[in-house]
């Protein structure tokens, strides 16, 4: 029976995070602002810190909370 249940919901579980990645990234790039066009033009850096940080914890076996360190750090100096 929990199996059955587990399987119905793993999938809602990842609509629900991909929904909540959705929402960040209107809400980090600006689309409300500047249109999804302007958002990622002006917002480049942050795609690339999206991208970056997608393929070290895809390709590597780093833990997440390295990652996050390493974006704090590096906002730190290029955002002072």
């Amino acid at each position: 029976m929990i199996q059955s249940m587990l399987k119905a919901v793993r999938p809602v579980v990842v609509g629900l995070l991909l929904w909540t990645a959705y929402d960040m990234a209107y809400t980090v790039f600006g689309v409300n602002k500047f249109g999804l066009t302007g958002a990622l033009t002006m917002g480049w850096d942050k795609l690339l810190f999206v991208l970056v940080s997608f393929l070290v914890l895809t390709m590597t076996e780093i833990n997440p909370a390295f990652v996050i360190f390493g974006a704090v750090v590096l906002g730190g100096v290029l955002y002072r």
